[in-house]
């Protein structure tokens, strides 16, 4: 008995260490579920544009896991880019982590496009011979082995397959030789010049961009002709004045054209030859197409000039050229003014806006006055300041000053948006764009903060391929807004690289994306720069070819504002002017002077009452009056504040209730119907095992 008692004692003592030692035991944690899929970065622009023959350089793809961390190494990329062959290429990037969790796939898409190519003529010419003298088909190319192509001088030579002997200051490459002829040789003072439809060039060879058609000429201690003409437009029976000079310089070394007396100029089958003022007349004899062009020993010839005698009416005359197609100014305005609505409005103040900018350019006062009158009457109440600026533009066009003109100051709301850096929204640059033009007709210059700083900002989206924004339009406005500072630092090379973009996109009816709106702006823009009158009148030619029978832009019958709007930005192209150049200037006016006289018009102010908020106060008397009270009330505060404490009841204890769901084994939408599932404390656990354990032992002995 007494054995059978210390064996029971011993399993008791047992039972109850193991009690004790599982109570302490920490619950185990229950596994987590890795539900989250894995990111993908791409290095680099996801698209990326190249011509044929350009290398693809493969940037790949970074990839991180909340739970894994850096994945990189395991991403999958599939796909092939062959930059010989044109075409869009895909490389998807994809990656799953050691849950299987799939990333999203992300993809670069690879254009590779064809080469574009413009063709012209070329004359390479020294005093010893003529090296090259024929058209040529001039492929794009880069001077600097960036991916921004374009119709370079430097790309025609380099195309020619004559010998050539390059060096380079800065980014600017220099011509030192051609086919053996060195500059400077053997310090004899001459030097390869160049020249661009007659105008002698000023910069490297790799910044000047040509246009289709272009006349481009080398010449070595040899100087070139140039013809002029004085009608263009001739019928047979016309006596047409020729003219040619020859490049020179001056004493001071500026360069002139001087008349060249003796010269031969071949006119059609004809030649005739100049007089001493370096003149020549021709009656025009027959019709067609026709072409000039002037000669003379020791020098270069002249390239030709080429015009149109229409055939007499009843005879089909020699071979006819088409006409040059003409867009009627007269038209579009009488358009215009027949959709204007009874308030005098265009619509909405966007179309009211432009045709206001559109009839400063026709220069008739007596149609943007009267739109004057209607913009005085009517602001423009909006906080986008893009609107702010199309309205001050609306507003210098009619002859109303921006500033205090109406009872709006709306120079004082664009200022309102600058942040230090730039206008607007910073994610755009169509308000910075939009904002130079105005500021700078409305008398700020590059002094001001807010204009160097927005040029900077402008620079600075300017986009790879040259364009803002991938778009013509606004590649178009950045070039119009920028050109007034075209000598301040960079924006000379911002501005050749957006020209380049808008050559290289102009397709071959003489268009750009084949919108006139935007070929409009494109106009304008190639206005500034006479290098490129021969794209521009391309993008004439189309323009006018849209107009229809009623002087409107776009078809008869279409949405009427749409076509209001494309009328004015074609009237406002064919002026051959930016807005720049269209808008008057204004003096600049300080924000206390424009304040106190856009008073002057300025609405009855309603003046809202405020509402008196009552708020519980504790009166404390001054310092200088009582500075024991202000302590004391400080104290009896605190003791109040400490009883409160004091006072608030015991929180009671929250029993949580065991619930039924009805919902199964099903994943429930929502936590409110989660249903609630209790579990036993470990310590109830282990009391409970250990005392069945006890007992099964003690009837054992029985």
């Amino acid at each position: 008995m007494k054995k059978n008692i210390f064996y029971i004692f011993i399993i008791l003592s047992f039972i109850f260490s193991g009690f004790f030692v599982h109570a302490e035991e920490p619950a185990p944690e229950e596994p987590s579920l890795d539900t989250t899929i894995p990111i993908i970065s791409a290095i680099g622009e996801l698209a990326i544009d190249l011509y044929v023959g350009q290398e693809y350089v493969e940037l790949g793809a970074t990839a991180s896991d909340d739970m894994d961390g850096d994945i990189t190494t395991a991403i999958i990329a599939d796909g092939l880019v062959d930059s010989s062959i044109p075409g869009i290429y895909s490389i998807n990037y994809n990656v799953s982590d050691s849950s299987l969790n799939q990333a999203t796939t992300v993809s670069r898409i690879v254009t590779i496009k064809e080469i574009p190519k413009v063709n012209i003529h070329l004359v390479i010419e020294a005093d010893s011979g003529s090296i090259y003298n024929s058209d040529i088909e001039v492929s794009a190319c880069t001077s600097d082995g960036s991916n921004t192509y374009s119709f370079l001088v430097y790309c025609a030579l380099s195309q020619s397959g004559v010998g050539l002997g390059w060096s380079w200051w800065g980014e600017d490459a220099f011509l030192n030789e051609i086919n053996g002829i060195v500059n400077n040789s053997n310090e004899n003072g001459i030097y390869w010049g160049w020249f661009s439809n007659s105008e002698l060039g000023q910069v490297a060879l790799n910044k000047h961009i040509m246009n289709d058609g272009d006349y481009i000429v080398l010449n070595y201690n040899i100087n070139p002709l140039r013809i002029l003409v004085d009608n263009t437009n001739p019928s047979i029976g016309d006596s047409v004045v020729f003219t040619v000079e020859s490049f020179s310089y001056d004493s001071f070394w500026n360069p002139v054209w001087i008349p060249v007396e003796g010269a031969s100029v071949k006119v059609g089958v004809d030649t005739i030859t100049t007089d001493l003022s370096g003149k020549a007349n021709y009656v025009v004899n027959s019709s067609g197409n026709i072409n000039a062009s002037a000669h003379k020993d020791g020098f270069i010839d002249s390239s030709n000039v080429i015009f149109n005698v229409p055939a007499p009416q009843g005879s089909s005359g020699g071979s006819v050229v088409p006409e040059v197609v003409s867009f009627s100014k007269q038209n579009a305005i009488s358009f215009l003014n027949s959709n204007k609505k009874p308030d005098g409005s265009f619509g909405s103040s966007l179309y009211t806006d432009w045709v206001a900018v559109a009839f400063r350019s026709a220069e008739d006062q007596t149609l943007f006055s009267s739109l004057g009158e209607y913009l005085k009457l009517n602001n423009l109440n909006s906080d986008l300041v893009t609107d702010n600026e199309r309205r001050a533009l609306s507003l210098m066009a009619t002859g109303i000053n921006p500033y205090n003109g109406t009872s709006v100051n709306y120079i004082s709301k664009i200022i309102q948006k600058f942040d230090g850096n730039q206008i607007g929204d910073i994610n755009l640059d169509n308000d910075d764009i939009f904002g130079l033009i105005v500021l700078k007709k409305a008398g700020y210059s590059y002094s001001d903060e807010i204009i160097s700083r927005t040029i900077d900002f402008i620079k600075s989206k300017q986009l790879s391929d040259g364009s803002w924004d991938s778009s013509p339009d606004m590649t178009s406005a950045a070039i119009m807004s920028l050109y007034p500072f075209k000598n301040k630092d960079g924006v000379s090379d911002s501005i050749d690289k957006a020209y380049s973009y808008l050559t290289l996109g102009q397709s071959s009816d003489g268009s750009i994306s084949g919108n006139v709106s935007s070929t409009s702006w494109m106009v304008q823009a190639m206005s500034l720069d006479p290098q490129f009158s021969g794209a521009m009148t391309k993008a004439r030619n189309y323009i006018a070819l849209q107009q229809k029978s009623d002087g409107g832009i776009g078809e008869i019958g279409s949405d009427i504002d749409s076509r209001v709007w494309a009328t004015s930005y074609a009237l406002t192209a064919e002026s051959l002017k930016s807005w720049i150049d269209i808008l008057p200037d204004f003096d600049k006016v300080n924000d206390t002077e424009s304040t106190s006289k856009s008073n002057q018009n300025t609405p009855d102010v309603f003046v809202v009452e405020k509402v008196p908020v009552i708020l519980e106060t504790i009166e404390i008397p001054k310092v200088e009056e009582n500075t024991e009270k202000i302590v004391e009330i400080i104290k009896n505060q605190n003791q109040n504040q400490d009883e409160e404490i004091k006072n608030i009841p015991p929180a009671e204890e929250v029993v949580i209730e065991e619930k039924k769901s009805n919902l199964g084994n099903s994943l429930v939408a929502s936590a409110g119907q989660a249903p609630i599932k209790l579990k036993m404390p470990l310590v109830f656990k282990a009391a409970w095992k250990g005392i069945v354990t006890f007992f099964t032992f003690i009837f054992s002995f029985f």
